[in-house]
């Protein structure tokens, strides 16, 4: 029995509404996404070859540009001035993708997957730990983590699960060690910015600190809210005091070096945050490689698998919002602010996510498949690492910059492509 409901054909009657001239003359492309009702297909079980070879290398494309980017807004100034909570932030990003998802019933009839619901659940929580991870590590190291995990769990599933015969051991054991080093490579590049374990001179942890209180206790764009992440920060002049004290103290009666021992275990706390975002980037990893295996039990899966994902989704993180709602005031006595004047920016990131969602449902579609073409999306990373770089100065000096792309693209990339050659028949 079908696990469908409220099947219908309302998406058509959009479709008539285009243009005639505009049907004629894109009458190849229009025919590539609408479905063909009278098939069975619903347009989302299609043959291999269904889509063309190019719309299949523009899906890549358009998959690495997408994903490369999705996280960009994550790191404007007003993004970071409103300190918007993850779980507010995922409310935005929900909402977008369930609104967004309907964009593929203009080519499809209604379709309601309740496994799509249940990818929701896999998804919204690596959403949630992906927004910690870019947070504690930056956007390229972050999900240069995440994007080979993706793969090798992804790997993992096919051949536990759903019994995927490897094409060549030998080279799918050299891809997916490549995968690690180049995974390891990228996830440490950025202890090259640590800072060296040195006191600062006065002048500038006075300068340091004077911007903290500035930052807490002067609050002038919004008075009334409270820090999102620690609402309990309050004047801090007293230990701003202290600790300007402490330093000088430290100046006048300089200590002696610091021991082997003393130094490893001085970067294990300086690293406290570090490791975090690491364990994050690892679950979203995991979770996001996992998130599309209840797709694989859908009668009908596809594009408009979405919609089912897109409803659920929402419904999740609505859920999560309304308990953490009730946490917030109970705990904190103030009311959690969900900054509407920046709310444009979650919902753009949610839209370039979505856009290499749908993206990959064709690549999937295509010649290139799940054996190629998707592990190819993977070099968004790349992308990501990029943008970092340049708008945001997260890799800093040359030895984190050569370390960065000689792991990306001698070591990951290069596993990436020969996993998807020799992993699979």
């Amino acid at each position: 029995m079908s696990s469908s409901i409220f099947e219908g054909t309302f998406p058509q009657a959009i479709l008539k509404q285009i243009p005639m001239w505009a049907m004629q003359e894109g009458a190849p492309f229009f025919a590539l996404l609408q479905n063909d009702t009278n098939n069975n297909t619903n347009g989302t079980s299609p043959t291999d070859g269904q889509v063309p070879d190019w719309l299949g290398w523009v899906g890549v494309v358009a998959c690495i540009i997408a994903w490369g980017t999705f996280g960009l807004p994550l790191k404007v100034k007003w993004i970071k001035e409103a300190n918007m909570n993850p779980i507010v932030f995922q409310f935005y990003f929900s909402s977008m993708v369930l609104i967004t998802s309907f964009i593929v019933l203009i080519w499809n009839e209604w379709y309601f997957s309740f496994w799509g619901i249940l990818g929701a659940a896999v998804w919204v929580p690596a959403s949630l730990l992906s927004l910690i991870a870019i947070h504690l590590l930056g956007l390229g190291v972050a999900q240069g983590v995440w994007s080979g995990v993706n793969i090798i769990t992804s790997f993992t599933w096919g051949v536990a699960l759903f019994h995927s015969e490897i094409g060549n051991p030998y080279l799918t054991a050299l891809a997916l060690i490549l995968m690690v080093v180049g995974i390891v490579g990228i996830a440490t590049c950025s202890k090259w910015n640590l800072p060296e374990l040195l006191p600062a001179s006065s002048t500038e942890t006075k300068s340091l600190v004077n911007e903290t209180v500035t930052h807490y206790d002067g609050n002038e764009e919004n008075p009334e809210a409270p820090n999102t992440f620690n609402p309990e920060v309050q004047n801090n002049e007293q230990a701003v005091e202290q600790t300007i004290e402490t330093t000088q103290e430290e100046e006048e009666y300089p200590t002696q070096p610091l021991s082997r021992k003393e130094k490893i275990v001085s970067i294990l706390k300086s690293s406290k945050n570090y490791i975090l975002g690491l364990a994050c980037s690892v679950g979203v990893g995991v979770l996001g490689g996992s998130q599309f295996v209840p797709s694989r039990f859908e009668e009908k899966p596809g594009v408009v698998y979405v919609v089912g994902f897109g409803f659920g989704s929402a419904g999740i993180t609505s859920a999560i919002l309304v308990i953490y709602y009730i946490y917030y005031i109970i705990r904190y006595r103030v009311v959690l602010p969900f900054h509407p004047k920046v709310a444009v920016f979650p919902c753009i990131t949610a839209c370039l996510w979505q856009v290499g969602n749908v993206m990959a449902t064709y690549v999937s579609m295509s010649s290139l498949g799940f054996t190629i073409g998707l592990p190819l999306t993977q070099a968004s990373l790349v992308v990501a690492g990029i943008c970092g770089l340049l708008f945001f100065k997260e890799l800093r000096g040359w030895k984190a910059i050569l370390q960065f792309f000689v792991s990306a693209l001698v070591f990951l990339i290069p596993g990436c492509i020969l996993l998807s050659l020799f992993g699979k028949k």
